[in-house]
């Protein structure tokens, strides 16, 4: 039995085939800022039209409504992407009210801290980011650098140094 390839988004307009992929594909490469993705339902289903995107090299940022949705992204996304190595940076939001006087859980202030290095280190192909994050301040890229430490074995650091550069952060 042959596997037929599978077609997305494929419309006519007086008999011509037009591809919606292609359509979504230019948008990115002329630099569109937004460019909006309709008529699918799944999650896994855009993640694979996002993952067939991505090859034009920009990075591609998905705003989600929570963190577990945010989640669920990043698990559909590693999935399509798994054998190309591109990269997925989440910055999750503080589950909590900034005013209410309770911190945020340890694992979300870990992952939100390693996200933001990432980014300072460089671009991811996908940026996934939850809605509420977007309205927490952070510290600049080049603070966040000066903050952080990068150990790599065989090099000597000096642990009076990395004392101090934790202890700052």
């Amino acid at each position: 039995m042959q596997m037929r390839p599978l077609r997305i988004f494929v419309f006519m307009r007086n008999g011509e085939e037009i591809s919606e992929f292609k359509r979504l594909q230019s948008a990115i490469e002329r630099g569109e800022r937004v460019v909006a993705l309709d008529g699918l339902t799944s999650t896994a289903a855009k993640a694979y039209v996002l993952a067939r995107l991505s090859a034009a090299g920009k990075t591609i940022v998905i705003v989600t409504d929570t963190n577990a949705s945010l989640d669920a992204w990043e698990t559909d996304l590693s999935f399509w992407t798994r054998k190309s190595e591109k990269s997925i940076t989440c910055l999750p939001s503080f589950e909590t009210d900034v005013y209410s006087g309770s911190s945020p859980h340890a694992e979300t202030l870990e992952r939100r801290a390693l996200s933001l290095w990432q980014l300072s280190e460089g671009q991811p192909a996908f940026l996934l980011v939850s809605a509420r994050s977007l309205i927490s301040r952070t510290v600049k890229p080049d603070e966040l650098r000066a903050l952080g430490a990068t150990l790599k074995l065989d090099e000597d650091c000096s642990p009076d140094d990395l004392v101090e550069r934790l202890a700052a952060s």
